[in-house]
């Protein structure tokens, strides 16, 4: 879901490598590099509660990570975001990117499929009864 496993080991990787120097300033590379990972293709997600509670949760996790925070020190999310000195916008990137996408799909010219299915509106009509498996 979160894009492609290679995409998050290579994060996580940068994050690892990290110097522990930065620990004042805020993590802005390194927080947007996780958001591309955490984000990407998500214009064809279908985002239910626990999709979003994931996304919340790796975006902690990220956010944690780069500020070299154990999670022994019982630290509450709040606590992480006001000392990163960020918000909590992945989820609002991504249904701000769904909508755009959708607005882009919805300005297609024609009989474009993408346009047809988007909207609903499939000619033809369903077979009734049971569908039998062939």
């Amino acid at each position: 879901m979160c894009g492609s496993m290679a995409d998050i080991q290579s994060v996580t990787a940068e994050i690892r490598r990290g110097k522990k120097k930065d620990r004042k300033k805020k993590p802005q590379g390194k927080n947007i590099k996780l958001h591309r990972a955490a984000t990407h293709s998500c214009e064809s997600w279908t985002l239910r509660k626990n999709e979003e509670t994931h996304l919340e949760d790796f975006d902690m996790k990220g956010l944690r990570k780069i500020l070299h925070i154990s999670w022994t020190a019982k630290k509450i999310n709040e606590w992480v975001l006001n000392k990163a000195g960020v918000k909590r916008e992945v989820l609002d990137t991504v249904k701000a990117r769904k909508l755009a996408y959708y607005g882009h799909t919805m300005r297609k010219q024609g009989n474009c499929l993408e346009k047809k299915i988007m909207q609903g509106t499939m000619p033809g009509a369903c077979r009734r009864g049971r569908p039998h498996m062939a």
